[in-house]
C-alpha cells in the first residue's frame, strides 16, 4: 500500500515540474517567431528550469534507513541517482516541447516513457529502503 502513495506523490512531482516549466516558458515568451534552427522553446525552459527542478527534488530524498545492510544502502543510492537522471531527462524533454510546434507523437511517447520509468525506479528505490516493522512482514525479511 505504501508504494501506491509513493507513485502518486512522484506523479505529482512530475506534474509540478511540467507546470513550472510551462509557466516559465509562457512568462518568458516574447511572441517572436521561433528560428528554424531552434524549433523548440527558449533555453531557460529547456535547460535551466529542469536542472532546478531536479536540484529541488534531490533535496527531498531520504537518507538510507540505518537498519538496512550496506549493500542495500549502496543499491538504494544508485537507484535514486538513476531516478533523478530520468527525472532530468523527462523535464528537459518537457522543456523542449513546451511552446514547440509540430511535435511528432513518437517524441512525446519517448518523453512520457522517461516520466513513467522515473516513477517506477523511484518506487523501486523506496521498496529497497523500506524496513518492515516487527510482526507485519515476518516471512519477507529483506535485510
Amino acid at each position: 500500500m505504501n508504494s501506491i502513495f509513493v507513485a502518486i506523490r512522484e506523479c505529482g512531482v512530475l506534474l509540478l515540474g511540467c507546470a513550472f516549466t510551462a509557466l516559465v516558458a509562457y512568462l518568458t515568451d516574447d511572441g517572436r517567431p521561433q528560428p528554424k534552427m531552434m524549433p523548440f522553446a527558449n533555453p531557460l525552459a529547456a535547460l535551466f528550469i529542469p536542472i532546478l527542478v531536479c536540484f529541488v527534488r534531490s533535496g527531498f530524498v531520504q537518507r538510507p534507513a540505518s537498519e538496512i545492510s550496506r549493500l542495500r544502502s549502496i543499491v538504494y543510492q544508485f537507484t535514486i541517482a538513476f531516478a533523478l537522471i530520468l527525472l532530468l531527462i523527462f523535464e528537459i524533454g518537457v522543456g523542449l516541447f513546451v511552446g514547440a510546434q509540430d511535435i511528432p507523437l513518437k517524441a512525446l511517447v519517448v518523453v512520457s516513457g522517461f516520466g513513467a520509468l522515473y516513477v517506477c525506479v523511484f518506487c523501486l528505490a523506496d521498496a529497497i529502503n523500506h524496513v518492515p516493522r516487527a510482526g507485519t512482514e515476518s516471512e519477507h525479511d529483506w535485510r
